[in-house]
């Protein structure tokens, strides 16, 4: 069984287990070297996905490193609890900032799993 298969089939379970979780789909445009681009090709294609899975799929699987690795390094720079610092982070962005219920539960999945807080999401259900 492919990638793109496995891929398939765990789309198919998630959608019928969370119907409502899906949200309105918007364009979203970015320029890299050509290099990068090739590279992005030749992955994709070799795992039988597009280009465009393909990059979603990093992001999902990145995003949450990247905000909790950048804020846990600069807390404990700071002298703070470097977990807590990221956690703590995370809710004030989302105290100044509008931020939909779907970004704000995708974002709480992807940082609190990330940091080792995702008991705190217990019970929730939520694709990333």
């Amino acid at each position: 069984m492919s990638f793109s298969q496995l891929g398939h089939e765990r789309a198919q379970i998630e959608i019928n287990e969370f119907p409502s979780v899906f949200s309105e789909i918007k364009p979203f445009t970015t320029k890299a070297p050509v290099h990068v681009i090739e590279s992005l090709d030749l992955i994709s294609e070799e795992l039988g996905i597009s280009r465009n899975a393909f990059v979603l799929e990093i992001i999902n699987s990145y995003l949450g490193s990247a905000f909790a690795d950048y804020y846990s390094s600069y807390g404990e720079a700071m002298g703070q609890d470097p977990v807590q610092f990221v956690n703590d982070q995370l809710y004030k962005i989302f105290k100044s900032k509008h931020v939909s219920p779907e970004a704000k539960k995708y974002l709480e999945h992807s940082v609190l799993s990330t940091i080792g807080l995702s008991e705190l999401l217990e019970g929730e259900k939520w694709l990333i």
